[in-house]
């Protein structure tokens, strides 16, 4: 198993959603930055055209490129939908795991990442 959340768990996240057509289908327009802060820690991934072509370690205050989406949770929360007990949006819905930034983008891309989080996300 590895560890999560690490830079080789959003790696895997990043290539499990490229090999998948349901998120490549529903993020075929997207060109959208999306930052997953999972307890301390935050990652930033770049959807463009149907692909994540870019991942990283986010830093707020060193990082220039910002963010479209920002979805922010506890680890035990994310670890929820990791294991399927919960999937991503019930729990949006109940504040565990919030939505932050442009609010119109978000919506639009809730079915991709709902794919990424309930779908797609690797095991631990």
């Amino acid at each position: 198993t590895m560890e999560f959340p690490s830079m080789a768990w959003i790696t895997s996240l990043q290539k499990k959603c490229n090999e998948s057509s349901s998120f490549r289908k529903a993020s075929s327009w997207a060109d959208t930055k999306i930052v997953l802060e999972i307890g301390d820690s935050r990652y930033y991934l770049k959807l463009y055209r149907g692909e994540i072509i870019d991942i990283m370690e986010y830093l707020p205050f060193s990082n220039a490129l910002g963010y479209d989406i920002l979805l922010r949770g506890q680890r035990e929360v994310w670890q929820k939908i990791i294991e399927r007990q919960n999937p991503f949006l019930q729990l949006a819905f109940l504040g565990e795991i919030e939505r932050d930034g442009n609010m119109l983008e978000c919506n639009r891309m809730h079915e991709a990442v709902s794919i990424m989080t309930d779908e797609i996300m690797p095991q631990i």
